[in-house]
């Protein structure tokens, strides 16, 4: 029996994990599934649930998601190039939307991040997962687009605790296109440069805990909370975040 509760803490992908998560809002618009989907029990443990060819539906939804809590399946390593490039296709087609959900394309948008920054950890900063940045900064654009004021995002702002590092990138990402529009900055250009560092600043982060801290001080205060790898990982998150998109 699948416990009640949500299964959406922790690290949001790891490295030497077989397996790489992604969010039910995402996984709805990927119909017919072009890979294996798999729940995870527990930190080896994962039993496949829907077969490569098969829907995933509404009533799954209200199953897993409403009822059971799950927050997020699995699929495996190998398949990552595939399904990702479902998941761009879904993406794409949000975006040519008339009229445009926004509510529906927050909820997608932030299940994305969560992927994207699994993705990037597992398997790199492929082709694929790359132009999945690119729709993810063109999704958020085009909602700032349909509510720009920053009066109107911060009256909006629900951060998730669970999912803390997608909501906080995307909410980030909001708030400074707002800014910029408020300071008579804004652009095409600035918009895309702006909403991508937001995106990506944080994808080397794996604890939500830790992401929730604010700055170095606060680190420093709560040094008996987390570990020296912890700490190393705060410290050079953002370093490390460059690396990995050069590279």
């Amino acid at each position: 029996t699948l416990a009640a509760k949500p299964r959406n803490a922790g690290s949001t992908g790891d490295p030497s994990s077989p397996f790489f998560r992604v969010g039910v809002p995402l996984l709805l618009r990927t119909n017919p599934l072009v890979a294996d989907i798999y729940l995870r029990l527990s930190e080896l443990k994962y039993v496949k649930l829907f077969r490569k060819g098969a829907s995933f539906g509404s009533e799954d939804v209200k199953k897993y998601h409403d009822t059971k809590k799950i927050e997020f399946f699995y699929v495996r390593q190998e398949d990552a190039e595939t399904l990702t490039a479902k998941m761009n296709e879904a993406l794409e087609s949000l975006l040519k939307r008339d009229p445009f959900p926004r509510g529906v394309s927050t909820t997608v948008s932030l299940a994305s991040i969560e992927t994207t920054h699994a993705l990037v950890k597992q398997v790199g900063f492929t082709p694929e997962v790359q132009r999945l940045v690119k729709n993810n900064v063109d999704l958020v654009i085009k909602e700032m687009h349909e509510s720009p004021s920053l009066s109107s995002i911060l009256k909006n702002m629900d951060i998730d605790r669970g999912q803390y590092i997608s909501a906080h990138s995307h909410m980030l990402a909001e708030v400074s296109c707002a800014l910029s529009i408020g300071m008579k900055w804004e652009s095409p250009i600035n918009f895309k440069k702006l909403t991508m560092a937001a995106l990506l600043h944080d994808m080397s982060l794996s604890n939500q805990k830790l992401a929730r801290i604010k700055d170095l001080k606060e680190l420093t205060e709560r040094r008996q909370e987390f570990s020296s790898e912890d700490v190393e990982e705060y410290r050079s998150h953002t370093r490390r975040a460059s690396v990995i998109v050069q590279g």
